[in-house]
């Protein structure tokens, strides 16, 4: 792709954008609108260099390395904000990429319940008031190698003050009266290399344009949308989900544990758990997981090429969840199963322009996980129909009760049973049941619990118990009026050997999570894609789980000019 440099070195001019002829004819009005919106962009000829909250309105804002050494960049001022350099993000590597006291305290990055960053810094740039461009002025954008692997929850730039809508997520991340989102935002010209989880992610924005932009070594996707209202998404390359993924999901699970396990401590006098009738005390619980932790996170620094036995490492080095390139979905997090009719409480993914976009080379080793829950209760939202832990991951029945129902311990399963116990307040999204520590502690056999109809089995599902869809290059959740321009996928694939296995649930095997498609649709409306080419479409499941083009109770959909009729 080709990239230009935006902003005179030495004034304060910028060239403003200028869109082609082409793309004015086929939006319609409402993006029009917005194409001469950024077309004559109203800024200040001021240059500034970034401070968080105190930037003039309007004025050019020049982003360097610097200010993202201690952590995310909040944009929360209209303006001009342009990178003047290539970015990789490794903030606060001395605070294990947290952010410090000093900046929880002036609240900066608040943690705590409503604090988006509880679980860390999970985006390098937030946008969070409305009138931006963002300008990556040919620059990249990456994490470093140490903050992609400590950091598994991540995106480059989130359009929103939290990467989650208030009362959704795994734990509390933000409160209704203080949710921000973007709107009327362009962002542009650059590339988003290494990332956890997205390149660029959103929930609730308005008025968008993502414009001339290459995305790749992402995990989860390239781009995941939420909720938009009116965009326009021209010029797009995502390609190369990433093939150097080194740790599976257990190891995110560990590293967030060790934030809730304070307060255990906090509220409970010398907690232990009983494994195998001996105690285990809250320190050497926290001593053992820190060490695992720490030798993971040196075999993988090092390169080391030696097997070792561990419950962290992933040696097929590909992502074991569910992959997208481009997901454009309601409001809200899209982590249950298909949403196949659209009602009245679902907000935005509506009026959004696609021309020009290019998604390639999408592949994952997806991994289901049995999990359980309790005939007799419920849980929070977040993971409803499983026993989940404190950040939301599952509890990993078949990895932590062998065939026989006995319990194996492993160090994040001990630091699960020790909050599990003592749920007093609630911790996080904790919901282990009472039942399961008893066996636990006492010693006993698992298998009867289920023998005697007090637990079932739920499949179907990855780590953190979201319904497993498959690999898409394109997913189009309850969209209305999308339109399409130009669009190529082509080698998206399916490499699990994992999903559909279980001995447990003979008569219920799921296998979405393995399926692969080029272009899937539900519960949508109104979509019209002209010059559409989709090419190799692959998975292990065998042709029954590959389609080019996949419709689930969608209607009025046209594609290369043949209406696409609901498959069965």
């Amino acid at each position: 792709m080709k990239f230009e440099n935006n902003l005179n070195t030495f004034g304060p001019k910028y060239k403003r954008p200028c869109f082609s002829t082409s793309l004015k004819k086929s939006v319609n009005e409402n993006q029009k609108y917005l194409l001469n919106f950024f077309e004559n962009f109203n800024y200040l000829n001021k240059n500034e260099s970034f401070k968080f909250g105190k930037n003039t309105p309007h004025s050019i804002i020049r982003l360097t390395q610097k200010d993202f050494d201690l952590g995310t960049v909040r944009i929360t001022k209209p303006g001009v904000y342009v990178l003047n350099e290539n970015i990789v993000f490794n903030p606060n590597e001395e605070n294990d990429f947290f952010p410090t006291h000093e900046q929880v305290k002036s609240n900066l990055y608040p943690i705590g319940r409503d604090g988006p960053y509880h679980l860390g810094f999970f985006a390098a740039i937030t946008i969070e008031t409305e009138n931006v461009i963002l300008d990556l002025n040919g620059h990249t954008i990456k994490q470093s190698i140490l903050h992609n692997l400590q950091q598994r929850f991540y995106s480059h730039i989130e359009l929103a003050n939290s990467p989650f809508i208030p009362k959704q997520g795994p734990g509390s991340f933000i409160a209704s009266d203080t949710f921000v989102f973007a709107e009327n935002v362009l962002i542009k010209n650059g590339i988003l290399a290494k990332s956890s989880h997205h390149g660029i992610h959103g929930n609730s924005m308005k008025n968008i344009i993502l414009d001339n932009i290459e995305i790749t070594d992402f995990e989860v996707a390239g781009i995941a949308l939420n909720g938009t209202k009116n965009g326009i998404i021209t010029d797009i390359n995502i390609h190369d989900s990433s093939k150097k993924v080194p740790v599976l999901s257990t190891y995110s699970a560990a590293r967030f544990i060790r934030n809730f396990l304070p307060s255990v401590k906090k509220n409970h006098k010398n907690p232990f758990i009983t494994i195998q009738g001996e105690k285990i005390y809250y320190d050497d619980i926290v001593k053992n997981l820190n060490a695992v932790l720490e030798e993971t996170k040196n075999h993988v620094l090092e390169k080391n090429n030696n097997l070792i036995d561990n419950l962290f490492l992933n040696n097929n080095n590909m992502s074991d969840g569910n992959v997208y390139g481009l997901l454009l979905h309601v409001n809200g997090v899209a982590v249950n199963g298909f949403n196949t009719i659209r009602n009245n409480n679902m907000i935005g993914n509506e009026n959004i322009f696609l021309q020009n976009i290019s998604i390639s080379n999408i592949s994952s080793h997806p991994i289901e996980i049995i999990g359980i829950n309790n005939k007799t209760k419920t849980n929070g939202n977040y993971g409803k129909n499983m026993q989940v832990g404190s950040a939301g991951e599952v509890i990993r029945i078949n990895d932590i009760f062998s065939k026989d129902g006995m319990y194996i311990p492993n160090q994040l399963s001990n630091a699960q049973m020790l909050i599990g116990k003592y749920n007093t307040p609630k911790i996080g999204t904790t919901n282990i049941s009472s039942e399961i520590i008893d066996v636990v502690e006492r010693n006993q056999n698992f298998n009867n619990l289920i023998k005697e109809n007090v637990f079932y089995y739920i499949d179907g599902a990855d780590s953190m118990a979201h319904v497993m869809k498959g690999n898409m290059g394109l997913f189009v959740s309850c969209g209305i009026n999308i339109i399409g321009n130009n669009i190529l996928i082509k080698n998206i694939r399916n490499e699990t050997t994992n999903i559909g296995l279980s001995q447990l649930i003979n008569e219920n095997q799921k296998t979405q999570g393995s399926t692969c498609n080029g272009i899937l649709m539900t519960g949508s409306e109104k979509i019209y894609f002209s010059k559409c080419c989709i090419d190799n479409i692959y998975s292990n499941l065998g042709n029954k789980g590959v389609h080019e083009i996949y419709n689930i109770n969608s209607f009025d959909i046209n594609i290369n000019n043949n209406y696409i009729s609901v498959n069965k």
